[in-house]
Order: structure tokens, then sequence, then C-alpha cells
């Protein structure tokens, strides 16, 4: 992601052994507690607990905090019952200090969080479909931000995320400070002025922000409308303004883009930042979520040339403008449309997500919605797909085409909408090979919430009988499905006939998986 490929370090265990200080710590944990220097000098520094029960064969959840202003990464440890919360459950539980303790979640932090996880993953490997952040105040919008900026195929995908008076809007927070007497001069040092000064200033607050409120189509919220997000802030009226207030107007842009879990709300009390999280109640509602890798659609403002889910994009300019583009892809119909909405040039739609193979007389339609490019051509490239035997334009101007190592480029000069048809005896011929799993589990559930019944598309690398169980909120078991998996993905239906509307938690007993929360509305 930004800046971290230029500093990306892989530790092997060699190195870990030299650079990691591990104790046992009570005989029930281990600690690390580490520092190094970079090469651009930057000294990383993080602190991590291992419980006493890990088991590289179930790795467990992961909680990552982001510190307050100020903070180190001892916060976790020394202000909050989190570090003992993650304990009773099983969790690992890290927190980065950041380049500096002002580190205002910029890309040198998301940096330094990067290298922290490649560390810990390198000797203690997590669940990378149960990772979860949070943080206060200044960290408070951690996790939304890393989500943003860390959402690729290969990144840390994160599964949700919770924040104490979360500094949503950098740029905002900090015009407050000005009429506030310029009372915080942090922000100028993390990204070089003011956002007022030039405009690649303004970018580095944009880009390292939750939200932009000032101008929400180049705020890049939009990364996070899969992300389950809980924030709270305290009653103070200063706290309202701050960080109410703002909570509020993001809680209105989810609800209009159709945003996955929100919820926010007021402390009921005085307080700032991570004083106002209760470990056991954030650590319930996070527990209740799985990474969602594969969303049908995709909402991107891309601030580089970077993979976002399941496409990469390519920018027609690459500094200090956002790229914005929309992917939908419909399993059932056949059907990938993506619309070009400012500075894009390519995207890529890989398929690496549950989708039918093809098979003999299959058709896969395409919707290129160009608008009024200033490019030539725009480019569309579907990846890991068979080589069509013809392209049929349906609508607006014909398309150029060429099939190169399992993936088709396809440019359009305009509008265009198309369909690629495949004859029989052509696919087995250029089909890539399928790949088996490495861990059982539950990939997505769909659509959720659902009315009568409930898609779960399952991994498995092994073929045999697995039960997937129904829990209701209070714990109650109240359906078992038995299931007869084959190497690979595959999709099963679960009814909700007989239930009552409510929430249901989904959990298969032979993988090492958190329960995935589901509705059922009737």
């Amino acid at each position: 992601m930004k800046e971290i490929s230029n500093y990306s370090i892989r530790l092997s265990i060699a190195l870990l052994g030299i650079l990691l200080v591990m104790a046992p710590f009570a005989a029930a944990q281990t600690v690390i507690d580490t520092s190094w220097v970079l090469p651009n000098t930057d000294t990383l520094r993080f602190w991590a607990q291992i419980p006493a029960n890990y088991s590289r064969e179930h790795p467990p959840a992961i909680l990552i905090y982001w510190h307050q202003l100020g903070g180190i990464q001892y916060e976790m440890r020394d202000a909050s019952t989190f570090d003992t919360e993650a304990l009773d459950r099983g969790w690992i539980a890290a927190c980065h200090r950041g380049n500096q303790e002002r580190h205002w979640n910029t890309a040198r932090a998301q940096m330094h969080c990067r290298l922290m996880l490649d560390c810990i993953a390198e000797r203690f490997p997590f669940c990378r479909d149960s990772i979860y952040m949070f943080g206060g105040s200044m960290g408070g919008a951690g996790g939304m931000i890393w989500h943003n900026n860390n959402c690729g195929p290969d990144d840390y995908l994160i599964a949700a995320t919770a924040g104490g008076s979360p500094i949503l809007d950098a740029q905002y927070r900090a015009e407050q400070y000005l009429a506030l007497g310029d009372t915080n001069r942090s922000m100028r040092a993390a990204f070089g002025g003011l956002p007022s000064e030039r405009d690649s200033v303004r970018f580095e607050y944009n880009r390292a922000s939750a939200v932009h409120f000032a101008d929400t189509t180049r705020s890049m919220h939009f990364n996070g409308l899969y992300l389950p997000i809980y924030a709270t802030h305290g009653t103070e009226q200063g706290e309202i303004d701050a960080y109410g207030i703002p909570l509020g107007w993001l809680d209105s842009l989810r609800e209009f883009d159709n945003a996955d879990t929100t919820w926010f709300y007021s402390a009921g009390h005085a307080g700032h930042g991570i004083n106002l999280l209760d470990a056991d109640s954030v650590c319930n509602w996070l527990s209740a979520f799985t990474a969602n890798r594969y969303p049908d659609a995709v909402s991107i403002n891309a601030d580089e040339n970077d993979s976002y889910y399941w496409t990469d994009v390519e920018l027609m300019q690459n500094d200090t403008v956002f790229g914005r583009y929309v992917v939908i892809k419909d399993s059932a119909l056949r059907r990938i449309e993506a619309t070009y909405i400012r500075n894009v040039a390519a995207i890529t739609v890989n398929i690496i997500f549950p989708w039918p193979e093809f098979q003999e007389t299959d058709s896969l339609r395409c919707v290129m919605n160009v608008g009024n490019s200033p490019l030539e051509t725009s480019t569309l490239v579907l990846a890991g797909i068979p080589e069509p035997d013809t392209i049929m334009r349906v609508s607006g101007v014909n398309v150029m085409s060429t099939y190169e190592d399992s993936a088709l480029t396809i440019r359009a000069g305009a509008d265009a909408e198309f369909i690629l048809y495949y004859y029989e005896d052509s696919v087995s011929a250029v089909a890539p090979p399928a790949v088996i799993p490495q861990v059982l589990r539950i990939v997505s559930a769909y659509p959720n919430p659902f009315n009568s019944e409930i898609a779960l598309d399952v991994e498995s690398p092994l073929a045999g009988s697995r039960e997937i169980l129904l829990h209701n909120i209070t714990g109650q078991l109240v359906r078992t499905l038995t299931v007869n998996l084959k190497p690979g993905m595959q999709r099963v239906l679960l009814s909700g006939n007989g239930l009552a509307s409510g929430t249901y938690f989904l959990t298969m007993p032979a993988a090492s998986q958190a329960p995935i929360r589901i509705v059922l509305l009737k």
C-alpha cells in the first residue's frame, strides 16, 4: 500500500529470534516487546501478547490497538483491560507505536502496522479472517483508515473495527483546532503543513482519514462500506462537537450508500477515547464478524494504483487525484459491470471470488460505463477466465480485445455492453486448474439479511461430512445442517423456515473461525 512497498521487510525466523524479546508472563502467555531501526531511519516499536493456549493448527483471532495522541505501544496494556479480555478469549493482542506518538494514521504509521503483523504472522500465525482493530481519539478511526487503504486480496483485511471518540476527518479536525486558537500543531508535522497550503498536503490529510466531509465524492469512506464499524463518544459538549456530530454525518453517509453494519452511539456519560469502550462489549461485537473478501459490489476511491478487494486499478494521474470506480458482479446472471467515474485508466477484475466454473455454452455479459473519459480508450481486464470463442456487441461501441495468460483485456473508446460466448470443447482446453483451499471455512453468507433461505459458500481442503450450527442471540442451538463437502468451494443452502426474525450466528465446529452473524427478516 502507500509507501509500504518501499520499506517492506519480510523477516525470517532466524532474524525474529534476534530481534524479538519474547518472555513467558506469569506462566500464562508470551509477551513480545521489541524495536528496531528501519531503512528509512524510523524505529519500529510494538508490544504483543500471545495466549498460553496458542496453536498453529487452530490460529486465533488477533486484536490490534491504535493508540491515542501521545500514547505508545503499551497503552493497550496499561490504559485498558482489552489485553486481559483478549487473553481470556484466546486471542493475540498487539499495539504498535507508529513512527511517532502523534502519527495520525499516516502511510508511515500503516507501514509500521503492516511490519508488526508480518512479524507476528511469521512466528505466530493468526486467523486471517478474524483480524480486529480498535482505538481511541487519534487512533479511534485507525481501523477504518487501515481498511480503506488495505483491503486487497494480499492485505491484512480486517473483519470489523471499533473506536472511542474517533477523529474521522483529519482536515475537519485541523480546522477545528485552528478555530480554537491553533491548539494542536502535530498534524502539520505529520502531513507536511495545513490542508489549505497545497493540494499535495490536502491529499495527505484526506488519504489518512476515514471520510472527507468537505467533498464526499473524493472521500475514501466508500472503501469501507462493507466494514462493520462500532463507535462511541462522550456527553460533554466539546466531545459532541468534535466526535459526536461527525459520527452522525458518517452514519448518514453509510446509510445512504447501503453500508454494512454500523453501530454509532453516545456513551451516556463523560469521557474520551479508549475510556469510553467497554472491553467485553466491544470484543463480543467484533467477534460476530469475519472478513468480507468478496462483496458483490465494490465502490472505491483509490489514492494510488493498487488492489481493492477483488479488483486492481490503474489511475490516469497517480499523485494527488483520487480514482473513483464501481464494479458489480452477479454470479447468478453471469454479469460484470464496471463504471469509470473519475481518473481511472484501467480496472482489473480478478475472478478469485466464489463463481461457478465456466461450462460449455456458457456466456458472460459485461458492461463498461466509461462516461466522458479523456482517454482514447479505457481498459477492462478479466483475469482468471478462459478465452472466449467470440465477443458479441449488445450496445455502445465495438470493443478491442486480446487474451494472454488466462486474462482477457478489453479496450473501449466509449460506453459498451457485450457478451463473451463459449462453445462446446472450448472451455476445458484453457480453463485454469482449480485451487484447493488450505483451510475449512465459511467464505460468505448471502443474502444477509435474508428472508427464507441463505446461501453459504464453503471452502474445504478435504472431502467429508461436516456440521454447520445455527445459534440464536441467546446462544441456543436452533438448527444443525449436515453437509457432505468436496475439496474446493461449494454452495449449500440453509433454510430459515420455522425461525423467528432476529440475529443468529453460524459456526462450523471443525473450522477455526469466529461465528458469522446473520439476520433473518420476515
